[in-house]
């Protein structure tokens, strides 16, 4: 795991305390934590870091956009943004600087040190690596930090199940024996590299347990397409973009189910121009929620058209070769993302 020395721009004290404990118990550096762009700009003539995390709608005379604008000019620093909901040309603003990512607020700690590393690693790998070694140790680094959670809260739970009795009892066992099953899952994942073939049953299978792991009671469906029993498109990295577009959709939806369709690209998608059309197979998938009240259709549409994350998840797509469309069937009430790979 690659350690910085961070800087933090946030104008609310609560969320900078948050994130200032996080990185520093994964065992980053925080020199400097800052109220405004201004103070920030000052600190750094003085002060060396790696990386900074500013909110893109800081207060004062300087927004996170000019800022993040000024630290590029001056420090050649990389910038990750932190954000709440916005709108569309706030986003559109912030892509001109070249963000090393985005953390969304209120933050997961999993996400916020994934999207650290992930930074910490693209300012080390020259540009034209493009996303292979950077995003695949990232993804690695997470996944591996999730199975030495698991596997710790494990050992600390150990002696809990004695002190237990009936549904309860039973309800935690199960709980013990389904992340032991995650814990090796993910193990098996980090030993695979960009290149390697991976089968769609372990995707499925991992995919299904860390949803119910963030999404208790949620019921995710998976249609299979019987042909395709295996991908190659660096499984590492589609596994952490499914997980992304499956949060997104529960998170925006959060009273209905989700289903997972997987296969070729359909015969009626043969317009979907895909970069790399020479691949042999061409995956699809389809992630979406069931049964959408008529109601809540167009108010749903439009926060998934407006969350930062979507903006995420449709980059790693192109840099995978690959695309993301949002989409709505008005006759059966079904909104969702179609991801296509070469």
């Amino acid at each position: 795991m690659v350690k910085g020395r961070i800087l933090i721009i946030e104008d609310e004290a609560i969320v900078a305390d948050d994130i200032l404990f996080c990185l520093r118990e994964a065992g980053h550096e925080v020199p400097l934590v800052c109220s405004s762009g201004e103070e920030a700009l000052k600190a750094l003539e003085k002060q060396l870091v790696d990386l900074v995390l500013v909110d893109i709608l800081l207060a004062g005379e300087m927004d996170g956009i000019e800022t993040a604008l000024q630290l590029r000019k001056r420090f050649q620093l990389p910038v990750v943004y932190l954000t709440s909901f916005t709108n569309e040309s706030i986003i559109e603003r912030a892509k001109e600087t070249t963000p090393s990512g985005y953390i969304v607020k209120p933050f997961k700690r999993r996400e916020l040190l994934a999207t650290v590393e992930m930074a910490l690693y693209s300012g080390q790998i020259p540009p034209d690596s493009q996303y292979t070694a950077a995003t695949l140790s990232g993804v690695n680094w997470m996944l591996n930090t999730l199975s030495k959670w698991l596997k710790d809260t494990l050992d600390l739970t150990e002696n809990v199940e004695e002190a237990l009795s009936g549904e309860i009892q039973k309800e935690f066992r199960k709980w013990r024996q389904q992340s032991r099953v995650l814990s090796d899952d993910l193990q098996y994942f980090t030993g695979l590299s960009q290149t390697d073939e991976c089968s769609l049953d372990r995707i499925c299978s991992l995919l299904d347990k860390m949803f119910n792991l963030q999404h208790s009671g949620r019921k995710l469906e998976f249609i299979r397409d019987p042909e395709i029993d295996s991908i190659r498109s660096a499984p590492l990295y589609l596994l952490e973009i499914l997980m992304s577009a499956l949060d997104l959709l529960a998170l925006t939806a959060p009273e209905n189910d989700l289903q997972l369709k997987e296969g070729a690209v359909p015969a009626n998608k043969s317009n979907v121009v895909l970069p790399e059309i020479n691949a042999e197979k061409k995956y699809s998938f389809q992630i979406s929620i069931k049964d959408v009240r008529n109601s809540a259709k167009n108010t749903t549409l439009t926060m998934l058209e407006s969350a930062p994350a979507l903006s995420r998840i449709r980059d790693s797509m192109e840099k995978m070769g690959g695309m993301i469309i949002l989409f709505s069937e008005e006759s059966e009430g079904v909104i969702g993302f179609e991801l296509y790979l070469p």
